[in-house]
């Protein structure tokens, strides 16, 4: 014969502690998740509203922290850049803080998902190509070397359209860094691309940073997220050249 115990029984105050116990643990997972684990907590424990006998210490409330919202939970914008002559998607694009007045790049920066990306459009006075445009970004800015990143994608594209663009992206572990790999570093996550038109450059970097478990899932959704949803859409404001000239400074 099959004994089924009864299941236990607490008194309201213990019940509180042990949901919200139960609420702390929870607190990073999705807002489904919260709910379900809050109805199990309260049905399965058998939390009973009988009043003790010695006074209930009131406690102090849970404080429950939002999970952060990704690239992808937002509603796409556009930002116009007329010194460079571009149209910017941007997931999730209330969000970004863009400077494109100061400096010869654009740098528009999402603080929810520790998310970079710096765009510049060019002419120069010699016909260029994809190479030559890289070369200049590189000798104006600092970007990530091939060397010091495992790229897992490359694939050209035409963005703008007619230029000659190739995107690749990749991760940056420490070790791959030249740095000694510690518990708690995080991995950064890059999306590089480069084309040229004639004497026009273009030049579109997304760097974004993530740790801890899930850390890789996390940089390929928001990679893919960039490339498909903001470069794969870029375009041009139109035929002229941009505003903006090769210049001697960064």
């Amino acid at each position: 014969m099959t004994t089924y115990l009864p299941a236990p029984s607490f008194h309201e105050g213990e019940c509180l502690m042990v949901v919200n116990d139960l609420g702390r643990r929870m607190v990073t997972m999705g807002r489904v998740g919260i709910g379900i684990c809050w109805i199990l907590a309260l049905g399965i424990l058998g939390c009973e509203t009988t009043p003790v006998v010695a006074p209930v210490v009131p406690l102090k409330p849970v404080a429950v922290v939002e999970p952060v919202k990704g690239l992808g939970d937002g509603v796409v914008g556009e930002f116009v850049s007329l010194r460079f002559g571009l149209k910017l998607p941007l997931p999730d694009g209330k969000a970004w803080k863009i400077d494109d007045h100061d400096g010869g790049w654009l740098v528009a920066k999402h603080a929810g998902s520790a998310s970079e990306l710096v765009v510049r459009g060019w002419r120069e006075e010699a016909v260029m190509n994809r190479g030559r445009c890289e070369e200049r970004a590189r000798f104006w800015r600092k970007i990530p070397e091939r060397e010091s990143a495992d790229i897992v994608e490359k694939h050209a594209v035409d963005v703008p359209g007619g230029f000659d663009t190739v995107v690749e992206v990749g991760v940056i572990a420490p070790a791959l860094a030249g740095k000694k790999a510690r518990a708690g570093d995080e991995l950064r996550g890059i999306a590089m691309a480069f084309g040229g038109k004639g004497r026009r450059c273009f030049a579109w970097i997304y760097t974004t940073s993530a740790g801890g478990p899930g850390a890789e899932a996390v940089l390929g959704e928001r990679l893919a997220t960039m490339v498909q949803g903001s470069l794969s859409a870029t375009t041009t404001v139109n035929e002229l050249d941009p505003q903006i000239d090769r210049a001697p400074t960064p």
